[in-house]
């Protein structure tokens, strides 16, 4: 089967490329140019915390095994706060309109995000200002069916804190230029310069913007709550940059590293809790 989808790429490589095409994209990267500020950042050093939230499972007859991790860290290693761990054994079902939906996925990332909340609204009365991995719009707006939903009821939360910031490295939004790809494509090839696109403001209560940190880096996308202002955009880029590694928050970096967990670190830990008896999903198929 894979000797057809080489065949098939080759033989429609242009009309499968075409949208990334200069000839296809310039009007809107061009659009893209004319909301773009170049702007040189004045770092300034703050007590900056980074959350991350990671999850994994192994299927076996009848039940998952999982682990969900977050932490909020400063740039020195530490702790802001506790990080937060559940383990365990289940079918990792939810209910949903009176229906119970059997999607792994979904409820772990709803635990991963759960969790991501706790840490953030204790970090913000701890630290200057705290970035969370990630995108909050993401998190209680379902852009397809054009309506808010209750999938994390705990996001208007996040919304009031005014020291905080969702930042995004991948992005497939196309809610300010509306192109067939994602406006962080555009962006990106926009300018190389330090600087940020024209805040734009969601009705949800949410300001966005695609910041680049440092020249020739790629751009980052940002959440922050409420309206926020050219000049304010700038104070939160500040920041950033006096703690970032090639663009990119180090706080958000350090978060990652610590809080993910492998498709190994399950193995070790269904060892440990004796599972390696137990008929897995991958068993059934043989591998």
């Amino acid at each position: 089967m894979l000797m057809k989808a080489y065949e098939y790429a080759v033989s429609k490589r242009d009309k499968i490329v075409e949208n990334i095409d200069f000839k296809v994209s310039g009007k809107l990267i061009e659009e893209a140019k004319e909301l773009w500020k170049s702007y040189t950042p004045a770092p300034k050093k703050v007590k900056l915390a980074g959350i991350d939230s990671s999850w994994n499972f192994i299927p076996y007859q009848g039940f998952y095994l999982f682990v969900v991790e977050a932490v909020s860290v400063l740039d020195d290693c530490s702790h802001v706060v506790e990080p937060l761990i559940e383990l365990g054994l289940s079918t990792l079902s939810f209910d949903e309109n009176e229906e119970t939906i059997y999607d792994p996925r979904t409820t772990l990332q709803s635990l991963g995000m759960e969790f991501e909340y706790q840490l953030a609204m204790e970090s913000v009365k701890c630290s200057d200002y705290v970035l969370v991995d990630g995108s909050v719009l993401a998190r209680f707006y379902d852009r397809r069916r054009k309506k808010p939903i209750k999938f994390y009821k705990y996001a208007r939360k996040l919304m009031e804190q005014e020291n905080l910031a969702f930042i995004s490295k991948n992005s497939s939004s196309n809610a300010i230029l509306g192109g067939i790809l994602g406006d962080m494509f555009y962006f990106n090839r926009a300018s190389l310069s330090a600087g940020y696109s024209e805040p734009y403001y969601d009705t949800i209560g949410v300001s966005i913007f695609y910041a680049r940190l440092s020249d020739n880096t790629p751009c980052i996308r940002v959440e922050v709550p409420g309206k926020i202002s050219e000049g304010e955009a700038e104070a939160l880029i500040d920041i950033l940059e006096a703690s970032s590694v090639s663009g990119y928050p180090y706080v958000l970096r350090l978060a990652h590293e610590q809080c993910k967990v492998s498709y190994e670190d399950l193995e070790r830990l269904a060892n440990i809790l004796g599972l390696n008896i137990e008929i897995g999903g991958r068993n059934v198929l043989g591998e």
